[in-house]
């Protein structure tokens, strides 16, 4: 019994293999061995409009996020862009668990704190504060079940 009428077969070519014929049965192999696209992969960037340029920024390389009244700074791991902008605008668009508002001036990725001090979160050779209103749920945030215990 030929291969092609295995269960699990694609498709099931003969010779002489017309191009269309073959441009098909590639067609359908490339549809069931391809990944789908997920919409998360192209939420992973955000675009900054700085002056005239807009510049692409991973959300993976954000640090943290700095507000100054209607201009925010995005502090990242190549550098930092000033925009025109509100922290709330931003803040709808660096979505995610590891992103956290740990002041009404600041929200930072998770994933890059070096440590904590007190009420003061070292990200590499910058520190942010936490508000004391928001500690309790910045700090379940962070540690969740991440704190070593005696």
């Amino acid at each position: 019994m030929p291969k092609g009428f295995e269960p699990d077969a694609i498709d099931y070519l003969m010779k002489p293999i017309p191009f269309e014929r073959f441009l098909k049965a590639a067609n359908r192999a490339r549809e069931v061995f391809s990944p789908p696209i997920s919409h998360s992969a192209a939420e992973k960037d955000i675009y900054l409009k700085t002056g005239e340029k807009l510049i692409r920024v991973l959300l993976e390389d954000i640090i943290f996020i700095e507000a100054m009244e209607n201009y925010v700074y995005i502090h990242t791991t190549h550098g930092r862009y000033l925009t025109r902008s509100t922290l709330k605008a931003v803040a709808g668009n660096v979505t995610g668990p590891e992103f956290v508002q740990t002041h009404k001036s600041y929200i930072i990725n998770t994933r890059k704190i070096t440590s904590i001090e007190g009420n003061i979160i070292i990200m590499g050779q910058a520190s942010v504060p936490v508000s004391r209103g928001l500690k309790d749920s910045v700090m379940n945030t962070i540690l969740k079940d991440k704190l070593l215990k005696k």
